[in-house]
């Protein structure tokens, strides 16, 4: 049995004869195609995210860019949740595309030289559904290919309204040559409503599934002593990570927004990759909560 190639291996071979005579890892599909469509070489981080569009794309009703109504805070709330709304609600975004129902926007952050990145989609599901579905590590590891592992550390505070918790989460290695990464995270959940003034914690639980209701789930890194960086796995840093989801008629408009530091090598390509995987795992999400609607 011949062994899996590396990165560089892989692209130092003439590109005609890559999938006929060489061995791919399944985890590295994703990547060796966006490597075959626009090769490129490795570097060292930080690397500058250049979004580009996809081929294939079909239109989204309903799913369009910028945000609804005024989101902007005015209450103070975790940082995670804080994060979300002000990455999500920023101006600057760029379209890259619009595959598969889901439009994807990046833009450049001053934080990090990789780009952010928002996604924008319509589901046909209830707040109330996909809150359910946002707290179920299990589910959630079985419907995001990229998770390896999702450890609830502790719970930091739990109520009707807000949900808040540490987790270790290990991120699957998108290609071969490429170290798996890690992060360890406060991830908030609150349940919050539109006002004239801005968004302000919910007061009324009997309207949560409609208007002016919003439902907010955010991810930033922490650090946990129990936790430390393990030899082997790179510890990433999670800027900012989450969604803010709004009911509309039929269904929820969802808006997910990341911006993600891995550290380490990693090629432009994976990056790429990965970012191709959040599409499909928001229309996973959206497949799964219409099915069991």
């Amino acid at each position: 049995m011949r062994p899996w190639l590396s990165v560089q291996q892989y692209l130092s071979v003439p590109q005609h004869s890559r999938r006929q005579q060489l061995p791919v890892h399944a985890n590295s599909r994703a990547c060796f195609t966006f490597l075959e469509q626009t090769p490129c070489q490795g570097r060292k981080q930080p690397i500058p995210h250049h979004a580009r569009n996809t081929r294939h794309t079909r239109s989204s009703s309903g799913s369009g860019g910028s945000l609804p109504g005024p989101l902007t805070l005015a209450c103070t709330c975790r940082d995670s949740i804080k994060q979300v709304v002000e990455l999500a609600t920023s101006s600057g975004w760029q379209h890259v595309s619009n595959v598969d129902g889901v439009v994807y926007e990046a833009r450049s952050v001053k934080w990090v030289d990789t780009k952010a990145t928002r996604f924008t989609t319509t589901m046909s599901c209830t707040l109330t559904a996909l809150k359910q579905l946002m707290v179920d590590d299990n589910k959630m590891l079985k419907i995001d290919e990229g998770l390896a592992k999702v450890e609830r550390i502790r719970t930091v505070s739990d109520t009707a309204q807000s949900n808040t918790c540490i987790k270790y989460i290990l991120v699957k290695s998108p290609c071969i040559g490429v170290s798996k990464r890690d992060f360890v995270s406060e991830v908030s959940l609150e349940w919050m409503e539109s006002t004239p003034e801005g968004l302000k914690p919910a007061t009324s639980f009997n309207a949560l599934n409609t208007a002016p209701s919003v439902l907010v789930y955010g991810v930033t890194c922490v650090t946990e002593p129990s936790h430390p960086p393990k030899n082997r796995i790179i510890r990433g840093h999670t800027h900012v990570f989450g969604i803010i989801a709004t009911p509309i008629t039929g269904g929820i408009r969802v808006v997910q927004v990341m911006s993600v530091d891995p550290k380490g090598w990693i090629p432009t390509a994976a990056i790429d990759a990965s970012n191709k995987m959040q599409i499909d795992k928001l229309n996973r999400i959206k497949d799964l909560l219409q099915k069991e609607s």
